[in-house]
């Protein structure tokens, strides 16, 4: 995973602010002013807004696969490693002495 957003789906999150944005002009009784400048302003503006919402889902993915790999590879912990855990000085399991 390159954690990249491909151009197709680009292209889709374009469509969906335009129709996010028609539908709201509509809603609000402008619509003689879609395709004026404010409105290409504002569909970019929900087009920003849009592809970062995305960008961080894919991030936050990214950061958790990423996670999760490292845990599955750990190392479980053998006998030697806790031994050097114990403290003490006599080492291990017998004691210290003759």
């Amino acid at each position: 995973m390159s954690g990249q957003i491909l151009a197709d789906f680009l292209r889709l999150i374009w469509v969906l602010a335009d129709k996010q944005l028609r539908s709201y002009y509509e809603s609000m009784g402008k619509e003689d002013k879609i395709g004026n400048e404010a409105f290409r302003w504002s569909r970019a503006k929900v087009f920003n807004y849009n592809k970062t919402s995305v960008g961080r889902a894919i991030a936050f993915g990214c950061a958790t696969r990423c996670h999760l790999s490292m845990h599955s590879l750990a190392m479980p912990r053998s006998g030697p490693d806790e031994a050097s855990h114990g403290g003490g000085g006599g080492g291990g399991v017998g004691g210290g002495g003759g």
